[in-house]
């Protein structure tokens, strides 16, 4: 074996010990680049938006009640001790129709919250047109609401009492049979 050696041996021993670096290089970037569909991502994500879906279904936002399961808004007997309570037409105290479905727009919303009253669990509105206050009390079980309204002038006095806190206002609230009522001191209606 007298065999010529190679002249071009140690070229082309740098040339595949090239070829093998870049191949390392580009294995490693390959395997350290996050893929861009992360499959553990997708399935963490479907997980909470379930637990979301089940929150939103057990406890839903009611921003607006539904006029069949609500009192009769347009016009409302006013009781002379301050409140009225949602029943069939009448006159508040002073004579004047109670207010119309177009004064309604007016109304503000200062209270969206879930409360326990009593026994059971409501979905809390109170809405005011800067004078009377409109309490609503969503029941989700019985799909039913409970509705009161406080006068000026109890409201005024709710208000500064509990110093423009409306959840310390609305924790006054409770449920008599099926009227919703609050306790206020009678200084307040006096």
């Amino acid at each position: 074996g007298n065999r010529p050696t190679s002249l071009n041996r140690t070229g082309r021993k740098h040339e595949l010990q090239r070829i093998t670096n870049e191949n390392q290089r580009m294995l490693k970037s390959i395997n350290d680049v996050q893929p861009v569909y992360n499959h553990k991502k997708w399935e963490d994500h479907y997980k909470r938006s379930e637990g979301h879906l089940k929150n939103c279904c057990a406890y839903p936002v009611i921003t607006r009640m539904i006029k069949s399961a609500s009192s009769p808004s347009v016009m409302t007997h006013m009781a002379p001790d301050g409140y009225a309570t949602g029943g069939s037409g009448g006159f508040s105290a002073g004579g004047s129709p109670t207010a119309t479905q177009g004064e309604e727009d007016n109304q503000k919303y200062v209270l969206k919250e879930g409360l326990r009253i009593g026994e059971k669990y409501y979905l809390l509105e109170m809405a005011t047109d800067g004078r009377t206050l409109n309490v609503s009390a969503y029941d989700g079980d019985t799909k039913t609401s409970l509705e009161l309204i406080i006068k000026e002038k109890v409201h005024r006095a709710l208000y500064r009492d509990c110093n423009g806190d409306y959840a310390q206002i609305a924790a006054k609230l409770r449920v008599d049979g099926n009227r919703l009522v609050m306790d206020v001191p009678l200084s307040t209606v006096a």
